[in-house]
């Protein structure tokens, strides 16, 4: 088993929590500590999803917590947009980072599910 610093999916997580930190510090206040934080907070549990998948025998069930946190990722981040927190080119970045982590993950259970399978 790799170390879950040698993953994709755990690069991408982590530049995703690290970008995201990033344009929460610059949210309005009334933004930053609401919405922001539960951004930032999915985040990390996405980061810590990958962690805990690879260590896990049975992965499905932490790649879809990790998946049903990235849905959230996703609501958050429009809702930002929405607000006017983060202007359309954050939001097309972050977005761009969202979707890399969500195709990994979902192609890491696609795998175990075949894995099983066999």
């Amino acid at each position: 088993m790799a170390r879950s610093q040698h993953l994709m999916v755990y690069k991408a997580s982590y530049v995703l929590c690290r970008e995201g930190f990033k344009k929460v510090q610059k949210l309005p206040k009334d933004l930053r500590y609401t919405l922001g934080m539960r951004f930032f907070d999915s985040s990390l549990k996405v980061l810590q999803g990958v962690v805990e998948a690879n260590q896990k025998e049975q992965k499905s069930e932490a790649l879809s917590a990790t998946l049903l946190e990235i849905e959230l990722i996703w609501t958050h981040l429009r809702l930002l947009y929405d607000l006017r927190g983060i202007s359309q080119g954050e939001f097309q970045v972050l977005s761009e980072r969202v979707s890399d982590v969500g195709r990994q993950v979902t192609a890491w259970k696609t795998w175990e599910k075949k894995k099983r399978k066999t």
